[in-house]
């Protein structure tokens, strides 16, 4: 990890491995972090309102589509109130990853502040990226990062 990106998890107080949250899915399946030891997932605090989320959604399907046989585990959490105008976004882009729907402990947790935010946890647990707003140059960033973890394990 750079000097910057530690800077970064210092100014914002955020630790440099998972936390541990329990969240739950639309269909009230309570999922916690703990649950995918071992796996390097990706995580996207987003909101269905939010126009350089909607733009990112593509290329997190990409993501999923290319690492999930691979072991990637790619989780939405949602910030959105509206869990019906959720479900209608998940069809409309044919979402095939997991979402869970944030509350206000995660969003504390993780302090987030803007969206999208995403986070890149490596097999253990350990932050490797985190990336906040959207831009193609931002996700092939993240794609490289986990092509490199997953070549290296």
């Amino acid at each position: 990890m750079n000097r910057w990106m530690i800077f970064l998890f210092l100014i914002l107080g955020c630790s440099r491995s998972q936390p541990e949250i329990a969240l739950k899915d639309l269909s009230g399946n309570t999922y916690r972090f703990s649950d995918f030891k071992g796996k390097v997932v990706l995580v996207d605090f987003w909101a269905v309102w939010c126009p350089p989320c909607r733009m990112s959604i593509p290329e997190l399907i990409r993501i999923y589509e290319r690492y999930h046989d691979q072991g990637l585990v790619v989780i939405g959490v949602s910030l959105d109130r509206d869990l019906n105008e959720v479900r209608r976004f998940i069809k409309q882009y044919d979402i095939p990853y997991l979402i869970l729907l944030g509350n206000e402990a995660v969003v504390k947790k993780f302090e987030i502040r803007s969206i999208p935010n995403l986070y890149l946890f490596d097999k253990n647990g350990e932050v490797v990226a985190h990336r906040i707003g959207y831009s193609a140059e931002g996700m092939a960033e993240i794609d490289r990062k986990i092509r490199e973890i997953i070549e290296r394990e």
